[in-house]
């Protein structure tokens, strides 16, 4: 290396090889020597900013004084590095443009369950915002596809009070939709039909629509006559025809001990401005029938 030095005597400036070297150290010394000096700043991933890559002048060059010189050096400026702008709560497709006018790749989107920002949204990005980054990084951005859906059963609401249908949604997750038929209160009335149907799966938070029959249930008494005819066990079937649509079906079907005789029969349906036929069987035996009238209940 030669080093640098202006001969008072002949007046003359040695060019050292400044390859290498920091350019802000170097400046003053060529300077002081009325050397005019052309600076070209570049991107360099292998050093540091400041740092001279190349020189126009050959070391060992000598400069006479009298004259104009001068010398031209090629600087890093560094890895070139970009900022990641904050694109959270953005729609994507503008965080996709912002961020392919300072990269030189394309971003890759990856799509994430959020409960905070909605479908379609920046979440955030990797690297995260204000990082600063060499453009031909890959960043990807979090894209909301809103909250998780969750799934669940829908219970069998047949036969429940509005209340009781209420109930069990709310403990599903799910909502009570419109109520058939529309002009009446559900008051005292039963789910007869639902939509969706029972055991289906859904996503949590739909509403189920309920459609009810006004029907009356009733309890009656049942008295065993002549229990020396039973053993300790009673086969005991309960009947029941309805007149609104003349099918008959069995509500209660049970082995009862003897000794738990008298037994109420519950929730017998009477339908609205109808009655029902009741019919008890004791070891398959017919023992008791009777009708209860719609307008004799009270």
């Amino acid at each position: 290396v030669i080093v640098s030095s202006m001969s008072p005597e002949a007046q003359k400036f040695v060019v050292k090889n400044y390859e290498g070297k920091n350019f802000y150290e170097e400046v003053e010394e060529l300077r002081n020597a009325n050397i005019d000096i052309i600076e070209n700043w570049i991107f360099d991933d292998d050093t540091d900013p400041g740092t001279i890559l190349s020189q126009s002048v050959e070391p060992g060059s000598e400069f006479k004084m009298s004259g104009y010189n001068s010398i031209e050096f090629t600087i890093s400026k560094g890895p070139e590095l970009v900022e990641i702008p904050d694109l959270s709560n953005k729609p994507v497709i503008e965080a996709e443009i912002a961020l392919k006018q300072i990269l030189k790749t394309s971003p890759r989107v990856v799509e994430e369950h959020s409960e905070i920002y909605p479908a379609g949204y920046v979440i955030t990005t990797y690297p995260r915002p204000y990082e600063k980054v060499k453009p031909e990084t890959e960043v990807i951005i979090y894209k909301s596809i809103g909250p998780e859906i969750k799934q669940t059963t829908v219970p069998d609401l047949t036969g429940k009070t509005y209340s009781e249908a209420q109930a069990l949604l709310y403990e599903h997750n799910l909502k009570v939709g419109a109520l058939y038929p529309e002009d009446r209160d559900p008051g005292n009335g039963r789910v007869a039909k639902q939509e969706p149907a029972a055991g289906e799966t859904v996503n949590q938070e739909i509403a189920v629509d309920l459609y009810f029959e006004f029907t009356k249930y009733v309890s009656i008494p049942f008295k065993l006559n002549n229990p020396e005819l039973y053993g300790d066990k009673i086969k005991t079937v309960v009947q029941v025809t309805t007149s609104d649509t003349n099918q008959t079906r069995i509500i209660f079907e049970e082995q009862v001990s003897k000794s738990d005789f008298p037994i109420n029969i519950d929730d017998i349906p009477v339908p609205e401005n109808g009655n029902t036929k009741v019919r008890i069987f004791l070891d398959d035996l017919l023992r008791m029938e009777i009708n209860l009238d719609w307008a004799s209940l009270p």
